[in-house]
């Protein structure tokens, strides 16, 4: 790494821990006394960005206010550990690290008593009733436990693939990246693009065997704007997020890296002629 380069990365690395010092503050001024819950994402599920959970957390517990973790999208990608992070409560789902859909787990902080969801029994420590899925659950243990050794291989792989991704779409005309560009999760990125319905392009990358998606999954059925980059001051109409998964391999991203670019020249030359 040249000089130059070398402080424009010392430039961009201040840059964001002076973002993220702001982001904190700017949370913990807004706990009032009668705040009776802190929510965070450990990382955002559009944009990817992993948030100073360990300060937010450090700082709601000075203050003596309850903090949830929403950890969805960063579990199983990047290392987690519920103990040492001190939050009261966190989130996360078994889909989201390859594990079966409709299962999760809410992690309690020990000592922390909390009223029954569902009344009716004594599962899950009183705290709901009903019968547990116990082959979910049991799928779900078994993810946990591959990933306790896979996890740091397959986020390195992931974080090859997404970067060099990146490269190539951040090459093509009015494309670029939301979000992070460090601070992120290694499996998904997210990009904004100028000049084009996402839809068609979407559609254009469906019909050469590629899924990818506009905004959150939450949101798939929705045409309303996306309020995470309505909140980021970008356009939030037109995003394109993808993201890759244990089994995507290099011969997938040349083949989104070879459709993309001619996907949306075919599509500015359809809106300019």
């Amino acid at each position: 790494m040249g000089p130059l380069r070398a402080l424009a990365a010392a430039d961009l690395i201040e840059s964001q821990a002076a973002d993220l010092s702001r982001l904190r503050d700017a949370l913990t001024d807004a706990i009032r006394p009668d705040t009776a819950l802190v929510h965070v994402q450990w990382a955002n599920h559009e944009v990817g960005t992993l948030q100073p959970v360990i300060d937010i957390v450090a700082a709601c517990r000075q203050r003596g206010v309850l903090v949830h973790v929403d950890a969805a999208q960063a579990a199983g990608h990047v290392p987690i550990a519920f103990d040492a992070l001190e939050a009261d409560l966190m989130s996360v789902s078994a889909h989201k690290m390859g594990g079966p859909s409709g299962t999760g787990a809410l992690l309690v902080r020990r000592g922390l008593r909390l009223p029954p969801l569902l009344l009716g029994g004594d599962q899950e420590r009183a705290r709901r009733a009903g019968f547990e899925n116990i082959p979910s659950i049991v799928a779900f243990g078994a993810t946990c436990a591959e990933l306790v050794d896979t996890l740091p291989r397959e986020a390195d792989q992931a974080r090859v693939l997404t970067d060099e991704l990146t490269r190539a779409v951040t090459a093509i005309p009015d494309l670029h990246q939301l979000g992070d560009p460090i601070d992120r999760v290694p499996h998904l990125v997210c990009f904004a693009v100028g000049g084009v319905e996402p839809q068609a392009v979407l559609l254009g990358l469906d019909r050469v065997g590629i899924a990818a998606h506009s905004g959150s999954a939450c949101a798939s059925e929705s045409l309303e704007p996306s309020p995470v980059l309505e909140a980021m001051g970008v356009d939030a109409h037109r995003s394109l997020r993808i993201s890759v998964g244990h089994t995507t391999t290099r011969a997938d991203i040349d083949a989104l890296i070879d459709a993309l670019p001619r996907i949306v020249a075919d599509l500015r030359a359809l809106m300019n002629g």
